[in-house]
């Protein structure tokens, strides 16, 4: 169970449960302060409550308007804490959970940003950050990432090339196109691709050239508003060697809400796992994201095909349904594999094309019961 530590206080994450204890009074087998994912309730002792400002004992997570984590340059360190709101139309108030030593170290900003992510998602809230969102370490200055505890694998510029040349182009998939052109190696976004939905992220430029004559990566906006706001009017020109490598980034997240069952009327929580393929452009000082895709899928279809192997029999009785089930099953693989593969087939063709390396990444779920990495 991985444990992170702060100032005074000892926060124990594993899967589905965020707990946090009082690292002065190591004999209370209590938790000052609990989250379990799903609950809908945060439970805490009554002294935090009364010391965070938080009403009795518990406090139901729909009063949660965002987790918030940050460096506060005032106090200098890094502090994690909840926004909350009673009323629709009350400012949300600020309600400090636990903090880290003073300084601006590499390891406390990690562990901050990684409790506040895991946190947030167990509260299915969103997470908002302040001051800065990376650590100014020696070691940030020279590689970039994710900014939470994740798995990294380096792809030299060789066999990125071997990978290149085993991509077949063009390649397709809805509102997303990569291809050679007479530019040289293109990306071309639509609008809707290349827009912000519900606050997600999305990439800034609908168009992406590599020339390889001229040595220089383009960037062409979104247009309209959109692309005047992320992007610029006039776009960006990066030289080949003022890119340090592509990262193809898989992040992988989990979200679970709560449906009443129409056998039995009783509440059943529906899982559903979402897989985002984003590439990044490094350089220097920065990452730009060029591309991004996703994949969602419901945990009912795991359930419902555990149901039909656990029934035998039922699938000859049901064989019309159960035919209609794997072809939806063979189907959604189908468009994992299209937006898995499209996303890499970005980052490999670029960086083969630039000769540079490729950096592949993972963030996720199951990364979040792993120790922190120091070697990043």
């Amino acid at each position: 169970m991985p444990v992170i530590l702060a100032e005074n206080a000892e926060l124990q994450i594993e899967e589905g449960r965020w707990r946090l204890y009082d690292s002065n009074n190591p004999d209370s087998m209590s938790a000052m302060f609990e989250v379990n994912r799903g609950s809908g309730i945060l439970n805490y002792s009554a002294t935090f409550g009364e010391k965070h400002g938080l009403p009795g004992t518990r406090l139901a997570m729909h009063y949660i308007k965002s987790v918030v984590v940050g460096f506060d340059q005032k106090t200098n360190r890094w502090r994690l804490g909840l926004y909350v709101a009673y009323e629709d139309d009350q400012k949300p108030q600020w309600s400090e959970l636990v903090h880290w030593p003073t300084g601006q170290n590499r390891e406390y900003a990690d562990a901050a940003q990684r409790a506040g992510r895991i946190l947030a998602e167990y509260v299915m809230c969103p997470l908002k950050l302040f001051g800065v969102t990376k650590t100014p370490s020696a070691a940030r200055a020279t590689i970039t990432g994710p900014v939470v505890s994740h798995r990294r694998i380096d792809v030299e510029p060789s066999e990125v090339k071997a990978r290149a040349q085993q991509v077949q182009l063009p390649k397709q998939i809805p509102g997303m196109w990569l291809g050679v052109t007479n530019k040289g190696l293109t990306t071309r976004l639509s609008k809707d691709a290349a827009s912000s939905k519900g606050g997600e992220v999305a990439p800034a430029f609908q168009i992406c050239e590599v020339d390889v004559d001229r040595h220089v990566l383009r960037l062409t906006p979104a247009t309209g508003l959109l692309g005047a706001f992320f992007g610029g009017a006039s776009g960006r020109n990066l030289k080949f060697d003022e890119v340090r490598n592509f990262e193809f980034r898989h992040l992988m997240q989990q979200s679970s809400r709560m449906q009443k069952s129409e056998e039995d009327g009783l509440m059943v929580e529906i899982l559903t796992h979402q897989d985002i393929w984003e590439v990044y452009v490094t350089t220097a000082n920065e990452a730009i994201l060029i591309a991004r895709t996703l994949h969602s899928r419901d945990g009912g279809m795991s359930r419902q095909r555990v149901q039909d192997v656990a029934g035998g029999a039922k699938i000859g009785e049901q064989y019309d349904a159960a035919v209609d089930y794997y072809r939806q099953h063979e189907e959604d693989q189908r468009q994992f594999e299209a937006s898995r593969d499209w996303a890499y087939s970005v980052a490999v063709t670029f960086a083969g094309a630039m000769n540079c390396r490729m950096v592949e990444t993972e963030v996720g779920d199951d990364i979040s019961a792993l120790n922190l990495e120091k070697g990043y």
